[in-house]
């Protein structure tokens, strides 16, 4: 496997970063910045506030809501089913971090 190859192979996970980035999160193409100083000391904050929204993310996603299938009665329709694929990710890391850091300030 080439270089090229194994990059390629990054590209939809290099496009989502891109867009929370820019335009899904942190909003850079706002900025409209010309010193270059300025704009690096900005991608340093834009890059701790993703590693920060990544991490609770991924810790939110790491850890589901408890499950009461236990608790069903026998002839409930969740035990008739086969068991579903795993679940299809909505959110990305980052928005789901992003939304738990918000509902944390929100109730604090």
């Amino acid at each position: 496997m080439t270089a090229s190859t194994t990059w390629y192979g990054m590209r939809s996970w290099i496009e989502c970063g891109f867009k929370d980035t820019k335009r899904g999160g942190l909003h850079w193409h706002f900025t409209k910045m010309t010193d270059p100083k300025r704009a690096e000391r900005h991608w340093l904050a834009i890059a701790l506030a993703t590693f920060w929204l990544v991490g609770v993310g991924s810790e939110a996603d790491a850890t589901p809501p408890n499950s009461n299938y236990d608790d069903l009665p026998p002839d409930h329709i969740a035990r008739t089913q086969p068991p579903a694929k795993k679940p299809t990710r909505f959110l990305s890391c980052f928005r789901r971090g992003f939304i738990q850091i918000l509902v944390a300030l929100l109730l604090s």
